[in-house]
């Protein structure tokens, strides 16, 4: 259907006419060839299925909109968005869960869902095999599935400002690892495995409640920042000689956080 002008036009009634949500005139000159679309502050809350067969589309952006969940025309099997879009961003909105289609997406790199009301991620994140990017942070988490650990590209995690209790068990798994930002969560403790990151080279565990500041991040070869101001609650905790003479603590006074 998007394949001449009629679908262009098609796709920009439903935009003008508010059919997808919108709520003022709006026009949209939609190309089946275009490769990025942006569709932010559109005040939409759905999207047409024209969208789906979108076969040149890598990225799609969303955000700031009211959706309450992601789109199925993204995850559709069936469809080209699942297979042809490399990053999709949906911050913003009210979306309250990711349904387990996402792993439909392959080739999707990066994630942004960042500021919505998600409380938790599907087992099936881990099909998303050329992911790198993750951005959740700003929601209502209360864990992580353990097959998130299976995803060998993923470099970068924010995850902040959730109510993460614990991290998964196999985190160690994520070879690629570069930064993961788990700030303002419910933490008591970090895995064993978590100290085997080979390329983690920032970490954030500002605003957590850590049991203790684990000597053994000073061992961590590739970190090169680390932040801990308040990982331990509001009471003053020394930081290890291990952690200290490596140079890399950035939020430390006195040796104490």
């Amino acid at each position: 259907r998007m394949g001449g002008s009629s679908s262009k036009n098609d796709f920009s009634n439903q935009i003008g006419t508010g059919s997808l949500g919108a709520t003022s005139e709006q026009e949209l000159e939609i190309d089946a060839d275009m490769s990025m679309l942006d569709l932010r502050l559109k005040k939409l809350t759905s999207l047409p299925w024209d969208l789906a067969v979108l076969s040149n589309l890598q990225e799609l952006d969303l955000s700031m909109n009211s959706f309450q969940h992601i789109p199925d025309q993204c995850t559709w099997k069936d469809g080209h968005l699942a297979t042809s879009l490399t990053k999709l961003s949906i911050n913003q909105n009210i979306v309250s869960s990711v349904p387990p289609e996402i792993g439909e997406m392959k080739r999707l790199r990066v994630l942004c869902c960042y500021d919505n009301r998600i409380a938790s991620l599907p087992d099936t994140m881990y099909r998303m095999a050329s992911l790198t990017q993750l951005s959740v942070y700003n929601n209502a988490l209360t864990s992580l599935p353990e097959t998130l650990c299976d995803m060998p590209l993923l470099q970068v995690a924010y995850l902040s400002n959730n109510r993460i209790a614990k991290l998964p068990e196999g985190i160690g798994k994520l070879g690629s690892l570069r930064g993961l930002y788990v700030d303002g969560n419910l933490l008591t403790e970090l895995p064993p495995s978590f100290f085997e990151l080979p390329k983690l080279r920032e970490l954030t565990l500002v605003n957590n409640t850590l049991n203790e500041v684990p000597a053994k991040l000073g061992g961590m070869a590739c970190l090169e920042e680390l932040y801990l101001n308040g990982s331990c609650g509001r009471k003053p905790i020394a930081v290890p000689e291990a952690i200290q003479s490596r140079g890399i603590l950035k939020d430390c006074y006195e040796g104490q956080i």
